[in-house]
């Protein structure tokens, strides 16, 4: 596993350009693709949390596992990609195609969250703390050895390992388009829930976005794009 020398900052940044208007994602047919890629910056973000934490699994010998998954929110119906698993663990970009027709109309929930249990979905998982995940992976120089050693009572126990839990979700809309929002605008939530029958799931989805502050989708070529941000030692030199 990469040492983390010092205190993580982590932050999510928000375009300027980004309106609390409804948007909708044209349909040519009954696929919708999505698209996972790096967002490269100077601090620690959403897929150093994921990879982090698949890989304190690995080497505790426990299943590891990161699934993507698209969900309906009124009906117990998903469609689920695996992104991370012990046969293809370094991927850090992917394209997804999920077949809308297996899929009811109407509030659909897209995620991206580790599953060792192996349940094939999100929706009942807590949200990741960044600020917490990252400090189980804080690393000092022991001052005899010159080494880094951890200072995570938790990361040190074999016995112990993380939790399943959510790194990423959007909430959309399925008709004859795919209406999607930006999470991160107060103004937004009501219209990200107000199609979700199930009042105490729609309060759970609410503080569920507004925990998480994942980055809205871009949309490129009739297909979403999720940006998942990565530490860049590159980037800190700009």
């Amino acid at each position: 596993m990469k040492f983390i020398p010092c205190l993580i900052a982590f932050l999510l940044l928000v375009g300027s350009e980004l309106s609390a208007e409804v948007k909708a994602l044209a349909l040519k047919d009954k696929t919708l693709t999505v698209k996972i890629i790096l967002d490269e910056r100077c601090v620690f973000g959403d897929l150093d949390a994921i990879k982090y934490e698949f890989q304190e699994r690995v080497e505790k010998k426990q299943k590891a596992k990161v699934i993507v998954t698209l969900e309906a929110l009124n009906e117990d119906k998903v469609i689920t990609k695996t992104l991370l698993d012990s046969t293809n663990p370094n991927d850090s970009s992917a394209i997804f195609k999920f077949d809308l027709s297996k899929l009811p109309k109407g509030p659909l929930a897209l995620f991206i969250c580790s599953d060792s249990e192996g349940k094939n979905y999100c929706a009942d998982k807590n949200a990741a703390k960044f600020t917490e995940v990252f400090s189980r992976y804080q690393f000092k120089n022991d001052p005899k050895t010159g080494k880094p050693t951890s200072t995570n009572s938790d990361y040190l126990d074999p016995n112990l390992f993380p939790s399943d839990k959510i790194y990423f979700t959007s909430i959309l809309n399925l008709n004859k388009s795919i209406e999607y929002y930006n999470p991160l605008l107060v103004n937004d939530l009501p219209a990200l829930v107000k199609n979700i029958s199930n009042a105490k799931k729609a309060t759970s989805l609410k503080d569920l976005v507004q925990g998480l502050g994942s980055l809205p989708l871009s949309v490129a070529e009739n297909h979403f794009i999720i940006k998942l941000p990565a530490y860049s030692p590159g980037k800190c030199n700009n």
